[in-house]
Formats: C-alpha cells, structure tokens, sequence
C-alpha cells in the first residue's frame, strides 16, 4: 500500500472487489472478509484477505486449474488475497468447536456477499465452548505448558540451549493460549496474538513478564533457567484466580 487506509475505506474497497469477483461466477455462494483489516489493523502493510465459499466440486476444479488458493490481486494500492473452500467446511468446523483459531477468524469476520443466506446461517451458530469443553481445553493447555518448562530445564541441564530456547517460545504459546481460553476467548492466529491480548483483563496483567520470558539474548545455562520461575509464578497466579 502507498498510504494508509482507514477501516471504512479497506471495508468499501474489499465490498468493491467481491462485487466485481462474483459478477462472472455463478458457482459462489459466498465472500468472507477475514484476515488484519477486520480487527482495526490499518497501516502500509495492511492487505485484504477474502474467503470465497462454493461447492467442493466447483473448489476441487478452481485448485485443478491452479487458483482457488493465495489468488492475488490489487485494487486501489491495496494487495488483496483470496482462498476458495466449500461451503460444508465452514458449518463443520464451527460446530466441532476444534479449531480455536479458525473459529476466532470467523467470529471477527464480515459477510461480504451472501445470496442464499447460507453463510449468517454458519456464522450464528458460532457459541461461546461449553463449560466441559472450556476445562477440558484449558487442562490441556496447561499440561503442555507444564511439559513444555519441564523439558526446557532437562535440556539446559545437558547442554541443549538450542533445544530449550526453542521450548521456551513454544511454552509461551501454550501460556498464551491459556490466558485466552481463561478469558473465555477463541485463541488468534500467531501474528495477532499479542495485538488481541492487550485487551484481555488477564492478558494485560501478565503480558510483561511474558515479554520476559521471549528475551533470549544468549544461549545460555543462567539465563535459560531464570525463565522457569517466571513460569512458575505465573502458574500459581493463575492456580489463587481460576
């Protein structure tokens, strides 16, 4: 992008483009703005990102024909991407309440193009986990982060920085979406995690100690140890609250 559009701009553009896209194509069924520009992320590198929903067969032939997956396009400066799914696939994973990231990128989405209505059909179904599914994915994510500490600490002892440096990142990504789930929120993609955590309760209070523990400056015994207490005192923080 050669400047910066406003959220309404991005949003009158993404409408302009979808009209334009489906004019030719009777086989979709439905648009999906998804993606930057649908949680207020306005700046130079701000794309816009389109989910075209149709049928499997009509998908199936669009990605035969080598389209259908990362179409690129340009309107009015701005980079715009678009991916083909069928339409039974959004319902499914809605339902199954699997996904926490996919099911975060459709609860901030926008309908763009919706004919038959099949699309606010899926996206109403979209609930809150139920109170089992909740604990039984928070208890997850927990024991993974635990396993996670546990198995850093074994490898600075035997000399494998790389190897727990790289648990340390992955033990703050269960910590991350621990706090999410906590909250009773669907977890973001990777690169909006930090953006989307500022405005949890929780996710405000520990954020600087989480910035702590991603600061590796050196692949060392001292300082791949002091990360487990920081761990560790988040753990029993969370333990006195929840």
């Amino acid at each position: 992008m050669s400047k910066i559009l406003t959220k309404d701009v991005l949003l009158r553009i993404a409408y302009d483009f979808a009209r334009l896209y489906v004019y030719d194509k009777p086989e979709i069924l439905g648009v999906l703005l998804v993606g930057s520009s649908t949680i207020g992320i306005c700046d130079e590198l701000t794309d816009i990102d389109l989910l075209v929903f149709t049928d499997e067969q009509s998908k199936n032939r669009r990605r035969a024909d080598g389209k259908g997956y990362n179409e690129e396009y340009h309107m009015e400066g701005v980079e715009i991407c678009v991916d083909w799914q069928d339409t039974e696939s959004i319902e499914k994973n809605i339902l199954a309440q699997r996904d926490d990231t996919y099911l975060w990128s459709m609860s901030n989405s926008k309908i763009l193009y919706d004919p038959f209505g099949r699309l606010h059909e899926s996206i109403a179904k979209l609930k809150p986990y139920p109170l089992e599914l909740k604990r039984r994915k928070v208890f997850k994510q927990f024991y993974l982060l635990r396993a996670r500490v546990e198995d850093t600490k074994k490898c600075v002892e035997r000399g494998e920085c790389e190897a727990a440096s790289m648990l340390v990142y992955q033990a703050s990504d269960h910590l991350i979406r621990l706090l999410f789930l906590l909250e009773g929120g669907y977890v973001p993609i990777e690169k909006w995690r930090f953006h989307e955590m500022r405005r949890l309760h929780i996710g405000e209070k520990y954020l600087p100690e989480i910035r702590q523990i991603l600061v590796v400056s050196r692949l060392e015994k001292d300082e791949l140890l002091g990360k487990a207490p920081i761990f560790e005192r988040i753990f029993e923080s969370i333990r006195s609250e929840y």
